[in-house]
């Protein structure tokens, strides 16, 4: 339930093997997806991020894609808060009347609306935390009839915690070395379903994301400066793996539906029923960006990332590439992605 809560949808994180939970040097903060703790490492007072991101592009065009609108703005120099607003339009569903045999068309969509506080408590930490509304339009009420389920709109709230940690070292030859590291938590939230009646309430994609930032930069005079940076990220769900054989209290619901949400979370670390799934859960993402700087004006980014996930866990693994311009506060990000199975990601 809720998949679409686990896309990235900031280009220039795509960029970068869609890594969010740590962000390059420079990078806008504005609407961050994946690490609310990020939002107060901004040096603007406030940022406004919008995007657009094709979904399935080969199969569909444009026509299924994401809209985000993000912001936030710092309240003093050690607090901040941001907004994030994410519309995944899906197009038009067809369904097939069991009443007349007809088929209906149904526009789709699902979108999130989200809150996020961060506080930074020294010149190295940061914590953030967030809270989202989500909203799943995929069956109409009214559809209940034709498609004969007795369906609703899903509506359900999510939590989000983060931290980050940011140091760095200067030398007096120009050289600086710096590093991050960044750990959240999302969509942690209660069970929800489309279906009233459905004994079996879906859990949110809660997930766990760990990741870390290594830099060099070089001042080359007093107008230019060149940085490399690279980034790792591990994202394991939080989720029980399903086992329909698994009922040991014979109510005829396997024994992981039957879990709370908060129960399938601790679980999900606890629960290898066929040896080796719980590493096999764990999301790969590395990524590389080089950044040139000239007079603190201007900013041009190279980016380049991987994603892997293992072919039993949605095998969705790809190369990324990614472009960024800033002038003076204004950011222009881009990102391309090479999936390394061809098909309708492209």
């Amino acid at each position: 339930t809720g998949q679409y809560l686990l896309v990235n949808t900031r280009p220039a994180q795509i960029g970068l093997g869609s890594i969010g939970v740590v962000s390059p040097e420079g990078q806008s903060q504005s609407g961050v997806s994946e690490n609310p703790a990020s939002l107060v490492s901004s040096d603007h007072l406030y940022d406004v991020h919008a995007s657009f991101v094709p979904w399935l592009k080969a199969s569909n065009g444009d026509l299924i894609n994401f809209k985000t609108l993000g912001g936030s703005y710092r309240l003093a120099k050690r607090h901040a808060i941001g907004f994030n607003f994410t519309h995944f339009d899906i197009g038009k569903s067809q369904f097939l009347s069991f009443a007349t045999g007809d088929t209906i068309t149904y526009d789709t969509r699902e979108l999130t609306f989200g809150i996020s506080y961060a506080f930074s408590l020294n010149d190295k930490w940061y914590i953030g935390g967030g809270l989202k509304y989500i909203h799943s339009d995929l069956f109409s009420k009214s559809l209940s009839q034709v498609i004969g389920f007795d369906t609703q709109i899903l509506r359900s709230v999510g939590l989000d915690l983060g931290v980050n940690y940011r140091s760095s070292q200067e030398f007096a030859n120009g050289m600086a070395l710096f590093w991050q590291a960044g750990l959240a938590l999302q969509n942690m939230g209660p069970k929800a379903t489309h279906f009233q009646n459905d004994a079996q309430k879906r859990f949110l994609p809660a997930i766990i994301r760990l990741g870390g930032l290594f830099g060099v930069a070089k001042q080359l005079d007093e107008n230019q400066r060149l940085s490399l940076q690279f980034l790792l990220q591990l994202d394991k769900l939080m989720v029980p793996t399903p086992c329909n054989d698994c009922d040991e209290d014979n109510n005829g619901l396997p024994d992981y539906a039957d879990k709370t949400a908060f129960e399938g979370m601790v679980a999900s670390f606890f629960d290898d029923h066929y040896g080796g799934e719980d590493f096999r859960e764990i999301i790969q993402k590395v990524g590389f960006e080089a950044a040139y700087n000239w007079r603190n004006t201007w900013r041009l980014a190279a980016r380049t990332g991987y994603h892997y996930q293992h072919p039993s866990k949605g095998n969705l693994h790809f190369l990324s590439f990614g472009l960024g311009v800033a002038f003076k506060g204004l950011y222009m990000d881009m990102a391309y992605v090479l999936d390394r199975n061809p098909g309708p990601m492209d």
